[in-house]
């Protein structure tokens, strides 16, 4: 019995060459008018601040078991105020992993370091008065939570693709 939807004698036969070639054309046009209107509007690349960003520098320190390693923990005030060029040309061969996350006190990225990895270099915690207060310690256990059960290979290459394209594109 002959579906009454859909009828696959009703595919037309023609040739899929030429329309999968304006489909690619329509699409990358589409992508370049996009970049070009943004562009001239002064805006910038710029990388998505996320738990695979995170994760993907904290599987970084794993294996650092060398004494010229510094890490620096906290929230935006050293994540944006810290000028990493400035850091390491006053220490140039020392190696630098920027784990701070914004909006968040360090306490949970502190004791993650210290209780899942055999890190030996020099943790710089930036620190708010409000950060002491007791109810502040779980600020980053999302980005924590996520690099513990749902970081892969898998997610690290989706990773690297997209950061590859947050480098260079506007529109993504």
């Amino acid at each position: 019995m002959r579906s009454s939807t859909f009828s696959f004698d009703r595919i037309p036969n023609s040739r899929w060459g030429p329309i999968l070639l304006i489909v690619v054309v329509t699409a990358a046009s589409l992508l370049v008018f996009s970049e070009l209107f943004w562009r001239f509007r002064g805006a910038e690349p710029n990388y998505v601040d996320d738990p695979r960003r995170w994760s993907y520098f904290r599987d970084q320190v794993g294996p650092m078991k060398e004494r010229n390693s510094t890490i620096l923990i906290g929230a935006s005030r050293i994540q944006l105020g810290w000028s990493l060029d400035t850091f390491r040309s006053i220490i140039p061969r020392t190696r630098i992993i920027q784990l701070a996350i914004d909006g968040t006190h360090p306490w949970a990225v502190l004791r993650d370091l210290s209780e899942n990895t055999d890190f030996a270099g020099v943790v710089i915690v930036a620190l708010t008065a409000g950060g002491i207060l007791p109810g502040v310690r779980n600020g980053a256990q999302e980005y924590i939570q996520f690099h513990t059960d749902s970081w892969t290979p898998n997610n690290e290459i989706n990773f690297l693709m997209d950061d590859f394209f947050q480098g260079y594109l506007i529109a993504r």
